[in-house]
């Protein structure tokens, strides 16, 4: 049901006057109560009188998880036979609006998803998710699909090599989740993305890139764009690995991207995200200089961002691009920064900070990692227009006590003339020395800036 029903005007039973109360209940309160069950528990329910027998068939939304079981017929795997099942029970729904669908330490024939799919198409399902732990063979993707007009949302997690045909489209999809895909050829990947004319949401969770090298397309309605790929779905002694996908995002509002430099991610015409959070992590020591052109390469394309959240790693890499860090463009629109310090130096801190003109607040997440020459360098180094025009808001997050850390805190009030607060949430390691360090700041932090610790 889209909203819970009215609860208020329920009678009130003595529960042991033996009467079944629940039966007794109005229908949409009964819907309601099972959309809050396990699937294969709502289905249990049809065998406790002759009114429950269908009222599991008004249901919308329907979750199934396939794992091993003995098979009851013996002419099918029980796999197929538990397919089979979940193909009948879904001819006696009314409707279906929202299909999941898991199989987990079982082999699936490609023949078995495709008839599947041709079914879940007649029922007009508009929110879809597939994920098969083992598929066995090549998959085509059906034409058949192009048929469903209603699917609006679709998760297809395969971990088998995945083909597109030509002519493939999806007309309404707006949000497409696509994980653990090992794409057959750029293609392949192409027509599956440019078959979207209406896509607002992509994610790219893990997918096997072994198989393309150039990759380009565009999506003109995305607003969200998604990246997650792990360093170990990717042999770096191979260098024939190297995937570039260059995607024309011009209305992009969102990016979360964390990846490595062995897929290079491209994005022509982002001058529209509104935040984004970036994690580029070098695993192999052999690429950092690589590591550090391509996090250059990202925040260079991020220029009009007004969130911007960047991980340790990230960081890590814009240390091995000293060289070249004077390159990032200045941040204008950017008025929140996050950074997760690690061992950087402060320097790239300090480079960041100096093309942010703008910035309101700024939260750094510190950890028992201290800075690099902190001690050293940080007195010599220029203060940033933001901290004497526009920085209103600091925090620190996970703070232990550490020296240097405690040397930045008084470098911004010491330097930020327009902060009105400063948040520090300590770490459970400071408890007995909370105290003196509490003194030591306040001693420094402006009258007109309100110090709160956590």
């Amino acid at each position: 049901m889209s909203s819970a029903p009215d609860l208020q005007n329920l009678k009130v039973h003595n529960v042991g006057d033996g009467k079944d109360m629940i039966s007794d209940l109005h229908g949409d309160i009964l819907h309601y109560i099972l959309s809050l069950l396990p699937t294969k528990d709502v289905i249990r329910t049809s065998v406790l009188a002759t009114k429950w027998r269908y009222l599991w068939t008004n249901l919308s939304v329907f979750d199934f998880e396939i794992g091993y079981v003995v098979s009851y017929d013996s002419k099918s795997k029980p796999v197929d036979y538990l397919f089979d099942q979940v193909d009948k029970l879904l001819h006696k729904s009314n409707c279906v609006e929202r299909l999941c669908i898991s199989t987990q330490r079982v082999f699936v024939g490609v023949g078995k998803v495709s008839t599947f799919i041709s079914s879940v198409v007649k029922h007009k399902v508009q929110d879809l998710k597939i994920s098969v732990e083992y598929l066995e063979g090549t998959y085509v993707l059906p034409n058949r699909f192009t048929a469903s007009y209603a699917l609006n949302k679709l998760h297809l997690e395969f971990p088998c090599t995945l083909h597109i045909p030509s002519g493939i489209c999806f007309p309404g999809l707006k949000t497409l989740v696509v994980s653990n895909v090992i794409f057959g050829n750029e293609k392949s990947v192409e027509r599956l993305f440019l078959g979207c004319p209406v896509l607002q949401e992509l994610t790219l969770d893990n997918c096997y890139w072994m198989n393309t090298r150039d990759i380009h397309f565009a999506i003109s309605t995305l607003r969200k764009l998604t990246i997650y790929s792990d360093h170990c779905y990717l042999d770096y002694n191979n260098h024939s690995d190297k995937c570039t996908i260059t995607i024309d995002v011009e209305n992009l509002l969102s990016l979360c991207c964390t990846s490595n430099p062995e897929v290079e991610f491209f994005l022509v015409k982002p001058t529209s995200i509104v935040d984004a959070y970036i994690h580029l992590g070098c695993f192999n020591p052999k690429e950092t200089q690589v590591s550090g052109q391509r996090a250059i390469e990202l925040l260079s394309g991020l220029s009009s961002v007004k969130s911007l959240k960047l991980s340790e790693d990230f960081l890590q890499c814009l240390k091995f691009s000293e060289d070249t860090i004077q390159l990032l463009p200045s941040f204008q629109n950017l008025t929140l920064l996050f950074l997760r310090a690690n061992t950087f130096t402060s320097e790239v801190v300090m480079d960041i900070l100096l093309k942010t003109p703008n910035l309101k607040a700024l939260h750094f997440h510190v950890g028992s990692v201290s800075f690099i020459h902190l001690e050293d360098d940080w007195p010599l180094l220029s203060v940033p227009c933001c901290f004497k025009y526009s920085l209103k808001s600091f925090c620190v997050s996970d703070f232990r006590g550490l020296e240097q850390h405690i040397q930045f805190i008084n470098f911004v009030l010491k330097n930020a003339k327009v902060l009105e607060e400063i948040r520090i949430v300590c770490s459970s390691d400071i408890t007995t020395y909370l105290d003196n360090i509490r003194s030591q700041l306040q001693a420094v932090c402006p009258e007109s800036c309100l110090m709160t610790f956590q």
